[in-house]
């Protein structure tokens, strides 16, 4: 039932009466913890900030490295509340809760300091408290920061053992652990967890750590169980929306729980997300340990493609992307065409060239993209480029492109091979070809389907070829690059139409390390990407020629498939 304004009125007289400050009834979960005798202990709140500033050091940054970890107000305010709101017995009325801040903004920090204060100073006999996270290079974020604000305090030192190697913090005089834990769940059964951290929550991919590690604290007096982490992907089935969800529910008061610290700083759908407003009111540490003008920067960039625009809205302002997020913004993609048509490859002709080949499993496009510098700016790339199909889907019924198809056969961007599916020796063919017209430098191939027998054959014939997954550490760092010559118009494909039409289909994809790849807009989708791959594979030459060494087919020999 909706509260009146009659029960925030009794809530208020309940404090005074009672001898604490109403300021802290805040919210209408407030007015319905204080009606289940919950009140409010401003010793508790002011313990936790004494903590903070007499124990804790900040260990990074410039300007912060070794100073007292002085607590920003919003800050302070999460804390205070935390641990200064009390039930009618005397212990926490807060026990679980979720977190929800843009990067940046020192959540791992705070994460690592409430932690400390837990495993020593929260009066818990044994206390045992645990970070989890999706992996193991993750879970050891939050506990580096409270390893190092250990080393920087001679108090904690004194009392607190760091053992790195198993992501432990002992408290010998106390029994008390503080343990990173990653989703190997089947080695966390059994605790008995004083508190939990749980980090980044949207990077989880199942939620068996989730299942153990949310009832680990059901034989504590007072437990705490947080989650503190970033906007998500948007999915439905995943526990970062349902969590998020959750505390959405909670802050509007749909969902009555006054035990569920809910703190959520993010922009509205509806917000202007260019505008400096928005950015304040998503970012509570902007301007302070977050550089303003930086954050300037990094909006303007952002508005240069729509998978910039969605990386930006979802890291720096807390905002939910679809899955279907363009990779490419055809808009900026045509303005740097460079050129008032599209090179071919015999148009390279004595220049040094770098390329990129995908290749279709059986009836797909294959795709090789070659980059040169510009002539006249060496900073910007010329692009040509090869595409081939089966001729028999120029007439299949069931291939929604087969119009497109013909037309660009028509027009000589796009190659047939005989039959149903693809001939690889054709291609093989051709690239050797070209690679007597210019100087091919280097060749990235795909490893899937025939890759590593053509990769074989073009070495056989001098050309220096490397392999490339198409995972996102394969292709985060050609992303970079693609996403830095995007930036400066330096892709200059003079319009080639099979390359575009890829362009537009491409959608980004980030795993929890925000590398970047490029996918279709769905598993069973007729769009295809190949070309736009290709162009990506060449651009990983391009970011890694400087330190790769030579090539694996050069020091081995040849392998027989």
């Amino acid at each position: 039932m909706p509260l009146t304004r009659t029960d925030w009125t009794a809530a208020r007289r309940t404090a005074k009466k009672q001898g604490w400050d109403p300021a802290w009834i805040a919210h209408v979960q407030d007015v319905r913890a204080v009606r289940e005798g919950c009140w409010f202990d401003a010793a508790a709140g002011q313990h936790v900030v004494d903590f903070f500033a007499t124990y804790l050091r900040h260990s990074k940054g410039r300007r912060w490295a070794g100073q007292p970890f002085t607590l920003l107000a919003w800050e302070e305010q999460i804390l205070r509340r935390l641990f200064g709101w009390k039930r009618k017995d005397g212990t926490r009325r807060y026990r679980r809760g979720g977190f929800w801040i843009p990067k940046k903004n020192g959540k791992s920090t705070l994460a690592a300091g409430i932690e400390l204060y837990l495993l020593i100073a929260d009066g818990e006999p044994g206390a045992e408290v645990y970070t989890g996270a999706v992996d193991r290079g993750q879970a050891g974020i939050i506990h580096g920061e409270a390893a190092n604000m250990v080393r920087q305090s001679p108090d904690l030192r004194k009392r607190l053992q760091v053992v790195d190697s198993t992501k432990t913090i002992a408290y010998p005089g106390m029994a008390a652990k503080l343990k990173a834990l990653s989703a190997d769940a089947e080695q966390s059964e059994g605790l008995n967890a004083h508190g939990v951290v749980l980090d980044e929550l949207h990077a989880w991919k199942r939620s068996l750590l989730w299942d153990v590690m949310e009832y680990a604290g059901a034989a504590r007096d007072q437990p705490v169980f947080l989650v503190v982490s970033t906007a998500g992907v948007y999915d439905e089935t995943t526990i970062a929306w349902e969590q998020w969800s959750y505390a959405k529910a909670v802050l509007a008061d749909e969902v009555h729980d006054w035990a569920f610290l809910a703190v959520i700083f993010a922009a509205d759908e509806k917000d202007d997300w260019k505008d400096r407003a928005t950015w304040f009111k998503a970012n509570p540490s902007l301007g302070v340990t977050i550089d303003v003008e930086i954050f300037a920067e990094e909006c303007q960039a952002a508005q240069r493609s729509p998978a910039a625009t969605a990386k930006f809205q979802r890291y720096r302002l807390n905002l939910w992307p679809s899955r279907e997020s363009s990779a490419i913004d055809l808009e900026v993609w045509d303005a740097q065409a460079g050129h008032d048509r599209p090179f071919r490859p015999e148009d390279f002709a004595g220049r040094t060239v770098l390329g990129g080949l995908d290749l279709s499993s059986v009836s797909d496009l294959s795709a090789v993209v070659y980059g040169a510098e510009c002539e006249d700016d060496p900073d910007r790339l010329d692009l040509a480029a090869r595409c081939w199909v089966p001729a028999a889907q120029l007439d299949n019924p069931k291939n929604p492109h087969r119009h497109l198809y013909r037309q660009w056969v028509e027009e000589g961007w796009l190659e047939t091979t005989p039959g149903d599916a693809i001939d690889y020796d054709r291609i093989e063919d051709a690239i050797i070809a070209d690679a007597q017209v210019f100087d091919l430098r280097e060749l990235n191939i795909d490893q899937l389907f025939q890759g590593q027998q053509v990769a074989n054959h073009l070495a056989a014939q001098g050309l220096t070829v490397f392999p490339m997954r198409q995972t996102f550490t394969g292709q985060g760092p050609a992303m970079k690059e693609f996403r830095r010559l995007e930036l400066l118009g330096g892709l200059h494909h003079g319009g080639h139409p099979v390359l575009r039409w890829a362009a537009s289909n491409a959608i980004s994809a980030f795993d929890g390390a925000q590398n970047e790849k490029l996918v279709k807009p769905g598993q069973n989708s007729p769009k295809k990407i190949d070309p736009v791959v290709a162009l990506v594979m060449m651009l990983d030459r391009l970011s890694r020629r400087v330190e790769d060494p030579p090539s694996v087919y050069e020091s081995r020999g040849l392998l027989e498939i």
